[in-house]
C-alpha cells in the first residue's frame, strides 16, 4: 500500500527537529538550559586568565573521600553556564545524527527487498483509502460524533488529514477538538488495517511545536498504546510498516512502540532474511535502548548473511549496533566484517556508512586481528579524501586500542583537519590530538600542527562550543601537554576552578575526570612551561585527588603476593617484577633495586637503582627509600652519610602497551612519563618486552646488563652476568627459590 511513494524533501527533518519540536534527536542532546549566568559573562574566560597568578584557595581546598559522588554533587551549588539553543554550523548534532537516520532509512527505501516493510512519505497522502460518506461524514466541526462508527470516525479523520497537503491545519485547533477526542476513543475498536492507516494520516499534519501539545499528544500516545498491545499478534512486515510510520513521525524514541516491537521479534531472528535484520537493526538504532534480545545470536544470523548485504546496508547494521552499545563478540562476525570490506570496492561508499562500520570495528577484540586491521587501513587509504571528516576520524582511531599505527594514514588525515580546521568540531579536533598524542607522531610537513589547533580553539567562535563541551577542551590541553607542547593560555583556563566545576557538571558519563585535571597540574609542574604564570590546582584540593587515585594502584610485587587478585596480575606487572629482580641479581643485592612510583600521578611504578661516583651500584639511601608514596621522589645529588655524589636511574619495564604495534616506537603517555623523570634528573633507561619474553634467566640477565651499558647507565666490562648466576645457583641450592 505504501509502495512506490518517495522521501520527504530534505528540508522536512530540519522543520520536523526545529520547529516541530518531535525529532528523537532532540533526547540525545544535552539540556544545558539558560542560567542566570548571563550570556555576556562566563566563569572561565580563556583571553583573561591567560597569565593569572593562580589563586592559593578555591571550592575545592578540602575535599572529601569519596571524590566523585560528592564532588558532582556540590556541583548543584554553582551555576551553570549559559547554552544557546542555537548549535553553531560545526557542532549541530541533532542535524548530524538526523543525517545519520535520514541516510539509514533512505538506504533500504533504495532496494526493493524493503518495498513491502518500509514506507515512503511524500505520497502517503495519495494511497490512503478515499472517504466513504456512507459510513464517514464530511470532517465539518460540530459533528455529532458519538452516533458514527469507529471505523466511520477514523474515514473522517483520514480525509482531513489529506486536507492538510493543500491547506496545513494545526491539529490542536479547537475546531478538531470533538473529532480527536471520538477517534481517540475508538481507537481501541479499530481494525489493524485501519489503525495504520490513521497512523499514516497522522504524518500529514505539519509538526507540533511540542510532543506533548494536546490533541496531537492525545492522539499518538493513544495510538501507540494500541500497538504495542497489537504487536505480538502481527507478523514481521505489518510490524516494521507501524514502526517506519513512527519513525516518519520523529517519535520512535519518544513513544514505546518500538521499544516494545524488538524483544517480541527478536525472536525470530533464525527466520529472517537478510534485509530484515538489516530493517530490525535501524528500529532498534532509533531505540537507542538495548532490547532484551540474544545478541550473539543476532551476531550468528548476521555472520550468516552479511555477504547478501550491500556495503551500505551493512553501514546500517553497524549503526544499529553501535547506537545501543551492542559491540560486536563473537569472532566469526568480526572476521566477517573484516574480511566483507578488504573485498569491497569502496569507492563511491557514503562517508555515513564509512564511518558507522569503522566505529563498530574500532569496539571489536582485535588483538588476534592486527594484520587485518593494518591491511584494511592501508586498503582504506587511497580513497580517504572521499570521506567526510568525521569518516576520516573514525578510520584514524581504528587501530587505537590494540596500537596499530599506519602514518600514511594518520598524516593524510591529520594534514586534512588542519587544512579543515574552521569546519571541526571541538570533539573532533580533542580526538585526533589524541591519536597524534597516543602514537607520538608530528606531521613532517605540519610540525606546527598542534599550534594550529591552539589557534582554532582560541577563535572566538569556539567559546560556545567550549561552554557546551568543557570536557573534550580539557582533553585536548592535556593531550598536547603529554606531547610537550604548553599553550599557557589554554592550560590555564582548563585549570580554573570554575572551568573545573563546568567540567564536572557537564561530564556526567565521565567518571575519571578527576585524574585528567590532576596530571594535567603536575605536569605544568614538572616541565615548568616558559613564562606559565597561569592557574594551579589548589594544592590541598590536589592532593585530595592524589589520595583518591593513588589508593587505587598497586605495586607488581604487593599484587603477586596476593592470592587471587582483584583485579588479576597483569602481564605488565610481571613484567616488573620480573625485571626487578633479574637487577637485584645483576647489580649485587635486593638493596640496590626498589620498585616505587616515582611520578604519584601516573599508575605504573618504575624501577630505581643508584650508582655512586665510580659508576658502581650502591644501596639506594634510606632517605630516598622513605620518601612516601605521595611525593615526586626527586633523585639525590649526594649521599646524605659520605657525601658521595650519585646517579640515579630509572629503569622502565616496557611491556607491549608501551610501544606502537610492531614497532620500537614508544606511545605518547610513555615518552611524556620518559620527559618527566629526565627533568628530575633521572638517567632514564628502557628495557621493551621484545625480545625478553619467555627468555631463559641467563639470557635476561645478559641483555638487561647489554641495555643498561648501551643506554649509558653501566660501564662496560665487569662481571655481573657471570656473578648474577652463581648468585641464583647458591640460592637454589639452599632451597629458596627466586621469584
Amino acid at each position: 500500500m505504501y509502495q512506490h511513494i518517495r522521501l520527504w524533501p530534505s528540508v522536512a527533518p530540519v522543520i520536523r527537529g526545529v520547529i516541530g519540536g518531535r525529532s528523537e534527536l532532540i533526547h540525545s542532546v544535552k539540556n544545558y538550559g539558560q542560567s542566570h549566568i548571563s550570556q555576556t559573562k562566563e566563569p572561565w574566560n580563556i583571553v583573561c586568565s591567560a597569565q593569572q597568578t593562580h589563586a592559593q584557595t578555591s571550592a575545592f581546598s578540602t575535599l572529601p573521600q569519596n571524590f566523585h559522588t560528592q564532588f558532582t554533587n556540590s556541583l548543584s551549588l554553582q551555576s551553570k553556564l549559559y547554552h544557546s539553543p542555537i548549535l553553531n554550523s560545526c557542532n549541530n548534532l541533532q542535524d548530524f545524527i538526523q543525517n545519520e537516520n535520514e541516510h539509514a532509512h533512505s538506504v533500504m527505501l533504495s532496494l526493493p527487498a524493503y518495498n513491502n516493510s518500509t514506507v515512503r512519505a511524500a505520497n502517503i497522502c495519495d494511497v490512503l483509502p478515499p472517504l466513504d460518506t456512507s459510513t464517514s461524514p464530511p470532517p465539518l466541526p460540530h459533528i455529532d460524533w458519538s452516533s458514527v462508527l469507529p471505523e466511520g470516525i477514523a474515514g473522517s479523520f483520514i480525509a482531513l488529514s489529506k486536507q492538510c497537503k493543500d491547506r496545513p491545519m494545526d491539529l490542536n485547533s479547537a475546531s478538531h477538538n470533538n473529532l480527536n477526542s471520538a477517534l481517540v476513543s475508538c481507537v481501541p475498536s479499530l481494525s489493524d488495517a485501519t489503525l495504520k492507516d490513521v497512523l499514516a494520516a497522522l504524518t500529514l499534519w505539519p509538526p507540533m511545536p511540542y510532543i506533548k501539545d494536546s490533541n496531537f499528544h492525545v492522539l499518538w500516545e493513544a495510538l501507540d498504546s494500541e500497538c504495542v498491545k497489537r504487536v505480538h499478534k502481527w507478523d514481521l512486515q505489518h510490524a516494521f510498516v507501524i514502526a517506519d510510520l513512527w519513525f516518519i513521525l520523529k517519535l520512535s524514541r519518544a513513544g514505546t512502540y518500538t521499544k516494545a516491537m524488538l524483544p517480541i521479534v527478536g525472536h525470530h531472528f533464525r527466520s529472517m532474511e537478510s534485509h530484515q535484520l538489516v530493517q530490525y537493526l535501524f528500529y532498534m538504532n532509533l531505540s537507542r535502548d538495548k532490547p532484551s534480545i540474544s545478541f550473539s545470536l543476532l551476531e550468528q544470523n548476521l555472520s550468516r548473511v552479511i555477504n547478501q548485504l550491500s556495503l551500505e546496508e551493512l553501514g546500517v547494521v553497524a549503526m544499529g549496533l553501535f547506537k545501543v552499545q551492542a559491540f560486536v563478540k563473537t569472532p566469526e562476525l568480526t572476521d566477517a566484517l573484516f574480511d566483507y570490506l578488504l573485498s569491497s570496492d569502496l569507492r563511491g561508499a557514503s562517508s555515513i556508512t564509512i564511518g558507522s562500520i569503522f566505529k563498530i570495528l574500532r569496539r571489536t577484540y582485535q588483538a588476534m586481528r592486527v594484520d587485518k586491521v593494518m591491511k584494511l587501513l592501508e586498503h582504506v587509504r587511497p580513497v580517504l579524501s572521499q570521506f567526510s571528516i568525521q569518516a576520516q576520524l573514525q578510520i584514524a582511531l581504528l587501530g587505537n586500542d590494540v596500537l596499530v599505527f599506519h602514518p600514511q594514514v594518520i598524516n593524510e588525515i591529520a594534514l586534512n583537519f588542519v587544512n579543515n580546521s574552521n569546519k571541526l568540531r571541538l570533539k573532533d579536533i580533542e580526538r585526533i590530538v589524541f591519536a597524534l598524542a597516543l602514537y607520538n607522531y608530528i606531521p613532517p610537513q605540519k610540525k606546527d600542527i598542534l599550534d594550529l589547533f591552539a589557534e582554532e580553539i582560541r577563535r572566538p567562535e569556539r567559546r560556545q562550543e567550549i561552554n557546551q563541551y568543557p570536557k573534550s577542551f580539557l582533553s585536548c590541553v592535556s593531550y598536547m601537554a603529554c606531547m610537550g607542547f604548553f599553550p599557557n593560555d589554554l592550560i590555564s583556563t582548563a585549570l580554573q576552578p570554575d572551568f573545573i566545576t563546568c567540567v564536572s557538571s557537564n561530564s556526567d558519563n565521565y567518571l575519571d575526570i578527576g585524574r585528567e585535571i590532576m596530571e594535567l597540574d603536575y605536569t605544568v609542574e614538572i616541565d615548568s612551561p616558559a613564562n606559565y604564570k597561569g592557574h594551579r590546582l589548589d594544592r590541598s584540593f590536589r592532593d585530595n585527588l592524589l589520595k583518591t587515585y593513588n589508593s587505587r594502584w598497586r605495586l607488581p610485587a604487593e599484587a603477586l603476593a596476593i592470592k587471587d587478585p582483584q583485579p588479576p596480575v597483569t602481564h605488565n606487572e610481571r613484567f616488573i617484577v620480573d625485571v626487578h629482580d633479574k637487577l637485584g641479581l645483576l647489580l649485587g643485592g635486593d638493596d640496590r633495586v626498589i620498585t616505587s612510583f616515582i611520578l604519584p600521578h601516573v599508575s605504573i611504578p618504575d624501577i630505581v637503582l643508584c650508582l655512586n661516583a665510580s659508576g658502581e651500584p650502591v644501596p639506594l639511601p634510606e632517605s630516598f627509600v622513605s620518601l612516601p608514596r605521595l611525593a615526586i621522589k626527586r633523585p639525590l645529588q649526594r649521599c646524605p652519610l659520605t657525601g658521595q655524589q650519585l646517579k640515579f636511574i630509572s629503569v622502565i619495564a616496557g611491556g607491549r602497551n608501551s610501544y606502537v604495534r610492531g614497532t620500537f616506537r614508544v606511545r605518547g603517555q610513555l615518552q611524556s612519563k620518559m620527559r618527566h623523570l629526565q627533568k628530575l634528573g633521572y638517567h632514564v633507561c628502557l628495557v621493551p618486552f621484545m625480545g625478553y619474553h619467555k627468555r631463559a634467566v641467563k639470557y635476561k640477565l645478559a641483555l638487561l646488563d647489554e641495555l643498561l651499558v648501551q643506554q649509558g647507565a653501566l660501564d662496560v666490562g665487569g662481571e655481573r652476568v657471570t656473578s648474577a648466576l652463581a648468585t641464583l645457583d647458591a640460592v637454589k641450592a639452599s632451597g629458596q627459590l627466586a621469584r
